[in-house]
């Protein structure tokens, strides 16, 4: 999350295990390490926004993006933090669920 002036914006970022690896101080990781033709970047950044501090709906959208950011990770952590756990099938359908669900509340208000 990041903000300028009025403006407020969200960054998510994806990348590879051999990211993971180079930012651990591995320098051996390389980009396009794995087998396949194209294995895709290394780090992709998707920004979200502007989402205006003076503009109430958008307020809202930006809660209910942050809110369903929250669900996601904590679906994904063994409640300690730790990603990777196994969180249950049904847990995981729940935040998908509520994570639409927000997506298409949020829709609405722009």
């Amino acid at each position: 999350m990041s903000q300028g002036r009025h403006e407020v914006f969200l960054t998510f970022a994806t990348f590879n295990k051999d990211y993971v690896e180079y930012v651990s101080g591995n320098l051996d990781a390389e980009v396009g390490s794995s087998k396949e033709s194209n294995p895709g970047p290394f780090l992709r950044m998707n920004e979200f926004g502007p989402f205006f501090t003076t503009n109430k709906s958008h307020m809202k959208c930006l809660g209910y993006y942050v809110l369903a950011f929250t669900l996601q990770e904590c679906a994904e952590t063994d409640g300690r933090g730790v990603v990777g756990q196994d969180s249950g099938r049904e847990e995981e359908y729940e935040v998908a669920e509520s994570v639409t669900e927000v997506r298409q509340d949020s829709a609405e208000l722009i």
